[in-house]
């Protein structure tokens, strides 16, 4: 009796065991495919970093880089930011930092102050500029969550940038 029923408890755990296995192994084939709304397709990621236009959140603030314009050395943003939470907070131009394909990076020229004890609901424009190489390509621009804070938001400045 002893043996039969050590059988059929080695016989279940075998079985849980290949279910085990077969989903583990569907997962792994599984990964990075998109879901049903997408159409099965592979996601890349660079189409999910935000580009210009899109609003970010970034701390308190909604941030949207609502134009990017570039002359010469110059790169000079146009970012619109509103206060999100429910008191005062500081954005400051010195959060905003451009990098290019060789790793670059190139902080603003305007003065550190930038957007300075927004209001809640109130919404900001204001230009922001970089001297950054004209022979620099694919700026990407990282807005830091605050002014030292090492999390940030990637925005993606792509064609927007080019001369």
């Amino acid at each position: 009796m002893d043996k039969t029923r050590n059988r059929s408890i080695v016989f279940i755990l075998g079985g849980v065991a290949v279910c085990l296995v077969v989903m583990i192994v569907s997962l792994i084939l599984g990964l990075g495919k998109g879901d049903s709304g997408s159409g099965g397709q592979y996601v890349d990621a660079r189409d999910l970093t935000p580009k210009v236009g899109d609003s970010i959140s970034v701390g308190p603030f909604s941030v949207v880089i609502a134009d990017v314009a570039r002359n010469g050395d110059t790169v000079t943003l146009n970012v619109v930011a509103s206060n999100a939470s429910n008191k005062s907070a500081d954005l400051y131009s010195d959060q905003f930092k451009i990098r290019d394909d060789s790793g670059n990076e190139y902080t603003s020229q305007t003065i550190a102050t930038g957007f300075v004890n927004v209001n809640p609901g109130i919404e900001k424009t204001e230009k922001i500029s970089f001297n950054i190489p004209a022979s620099a390509e694919n700026l990407s621009l990282n807005i830091a969550e605050g002014l030292f804070s090492s999390k940030h938001k990637t925005v993606d400045l792509g064609q927007n940038a080019k001369q």
